[in-house]
């Protein structure tokens, strides 16, 4: 089993433990809009360490292992999203590379577009 395989399993865990585990359409759709607000909860977290430095009379504290453990956090709930999606490993690196593709090309020819 690959690392992200493992983790998907060990969220399934999680999210059987909290309740978190959907039983039909009507669950799986309320618990992606919940599992989005946690991600978002959990990336304003990873902000609150850098909200503070354009502030000149503050020291803020740049605590690398803090913002790691925040951006883990949104890797928990990312996980639960492909969970709850029924996804594998497979399809989220076949979506992944096919999306970074697309992306890849917008980017350069609006790119290409205001340099020529």
């Amino acid at each position: 089993m690959n690392t992200l395989d493992s983790h998907m399993e060990l969220q399934k865990k999680l999210m059987d433990v909290v309740g978190a585990s959907a039983t039909n359409e009507e669950s799986v759709k309320n618990l992606l809009i919940v599992t989005a607000l946690c991600i978002i909860d959990e990336a304003l977290e990873v902000v609150e360490f850098a909200k503070d430095s354009t502030k000149p009379w503050k020291k803020p504290e740049f605590n690398q292992l803090s913002i790691k453990e925040e951006i883990i956090d949104v890797y928990f709930f990312v996980l639960q999203l492909f969970v709850l999606m029924g996804m594998n490993e497979n399809e989220i690196d076949a979506m992944y590379r096919f999306k970074n593709q697309k992306n890849f090309e917008r980017i350069k020819a609006k790119v290409n577009a205001i340099t020529n």
